[in-house]
């Protein structure tokens, strides 16, 4: 299972796939989020969740599976450090003000702007404003639209890790924090950094070298996340045929089951993600060095993600 963490500039490989001439343009045609009522002005305690919808409201909206919402959520809270420090109400509201709404066609204009109260040093608020943006022709075969979330503040890079350093008043979406996936026709949503590519699944195949197990595992997990819905199967038989062989580490056989909950909360099977989840968590208490990434997945990261997908199934 990968540690599904938004890098910072992972949208970048995106920007070809938005159509240069719908592109927005700041101020003008998303003005309304620096007029009076602006988000940046309202107070708003630590960790409260608030957002600001287009004046004139929303478009028509549009219905689409969980899995991929989920595991981009799931992104954007590792981005932030928000694990840990947001309880599940406070999930919940931050996944429903991002991904609660979605046009059903692109708006290439902001649509909805969404704060977390003084989540800064200085007491200002994280903002998200989120565009639907037309794809461009180079965008992957049945895109609808390409989704962006741009940052209220830039990035500074310094030896050890990258700071946010908050901006208010000027919003500039080429140069800011963003992360962006491809909505499709079908609904489906997948951030960008979970798109198939053919040279990083033979990437995957080359550096696994004789190890079929970590190969297996690998490929799983990028079918598992990407759009194409014909390798799905394939990936569930590779995790099992993992899961099942001799010569499998416990390593091997908590990571296998960890993408086994991954595709069975993608294909709605909620007691199996949970078997799956449990086996894991089983196996990893075998290990005595087991990693603290894979550790937090267990503990922190595919619990919220169950229960999240339990909130918003009903």
């Amino acid at each position: 299972m990968r540690k599904l963490i938004s890098c910072l500039f992972c949208g970048i490989l995106l920007l070809a796939f938005i159509s240069c001439s719908t592109t927005p343009k700041t101020p003008t045609t998303n003005s309304w989020i620096y007029d009076k009522d602006n988000l940046e002005n309202v107070p708003i305690e630590k960790n409260e969740i608030i957002y600001r919808d287009i004046p004139g409201g929303l478009p028509k909206g549009a219905d689409g599976p969980l899995f991929g919402k989920l595991a981009w959520f799931n992104s954007i809270l590792n981005a932030f450090d928000l694990q840990e420090t947001l309880s599940t109400d406070d999930k919940d509201k931050l996944f429903d003000a991002l991904f609660g709404f979605l046009p059903e066609t692109p708006t290439n204009i902001i649509y909805r702007a969404i704060a977390l109260g003084k989540y800064f040093e200085n007491g200002s608020p994280l903002i998200l404003y989120a565009g639907l943006y037309e794809p461009a022709s180079t965008a992957p075969e049945g895109s609808l639209g390409i989704l962006q979330f741009t940052g209220n503040f830039g990035t500074l890079k310094t030896p050890s890790k990258v700071l946010f350093v908050p901006v208010k008043g000027y919003l500039s979406i080429s140069e800011f924090w963003k992360t962006m996936g491809v909505v499709f026709q079908d609904g489906l949503i997948v951030e960008a950094s979970h798109l198939y590519n053919a040279g990083y699944e033979m990437k995957i195949m080359l550096d696994a070298k004789d190890d079929t197990n970590m190969e297996y595992i690998n490929l799983a997990d990028l079918y598992i996340n990407d759009q194409l819905r014909e390798n799905d199967a394939r990936a569930l038989e590779m995790l099992n045929e993992v899961y099942e062989k001799d010569d499998a580490t416990e390593l091997q056989k908590t990571v296998a089951k960890l993408n086994a909950f991954l595709y069975y909360l993608y294909t709605d099977d909620v007691s199996a993600a949970e078997e799956a989840l449990l086996t894991a968590k089983e196996h990893s208490e075998k290990i005595p060095d087991l990693s603290p990434s894979i550790l937090r997945v267990i503990n922190v990261e595919a619990p919220a993600m169950l229960e999240l997908y339990k909130i918003n199934s009903k």
